[in-house]
């Protein structure tokens, strides 16, 4: 019996997951319920240019009609999010919610976990919310103190 490599597992076990979770959301979504109550639209933001806060979660992939898509999931007002790319745009997107460091490797599988605002878009048939911008945090970093 061959032995899995330890990133193999962890890798799938995040796949695994994501599936859970679109699974859980579509079911949410055909059944307009959320914990009793209808889901707000995470294109209803409270900010002025529509950026609604949420959190980069890990890098994924998925096999579609164009073959291999690399994504970055999103959780933002009780939904999952994908901002589909390739590795140069993922990277942009990392970049731009202001964590270089995170953009210098992008595998499938990485784990992310930090905060953003994106601004999000249905998809062209309309069955999706994808995240089409993704900003920094509105929070102000820490000031350094000048002596």
């Amino acid at each position: 019996m061959d032995k899995i490599p330890s990133n193999e597992i962890v890798s799938r076990a995040v796949r695994t997951l994501q599936l859970q979770a679109e699974i859980v959301q579509g079911f949410l979504a055909a059944n307009a319920k959320e914990n009793g109550r209808r889901p707000e639209s995470a294109h209803s933001a409270p900010h002025g240019n529509g950026a609604a806060p949420g959190q980069m979660l890990s890098i994924g992939g998925i096999n579609t009609k164009w073959g291999r898509r690399l994504y970055i999931s999103f959780q933002s007002n009780g939904q999952t999010l994908k901002f589909f790319g390739s590795r140069k745009q993922l990277a942009e997107a990392i970049v731009g919610a202001g964590f270089p460091n995170l953009a210098e490797r992008l595998d499938e599988g990485k784990q992310l976990n930090v905060g953003c605002r994106i601004v999000t878009k249905p998809s062209e048939d309309g069955k999706y919310i994808n995240v089409e911008q993704v900003l920094p945090t509105d929070t102000p970093r820490p000031q350094q103190r000048q002596w």
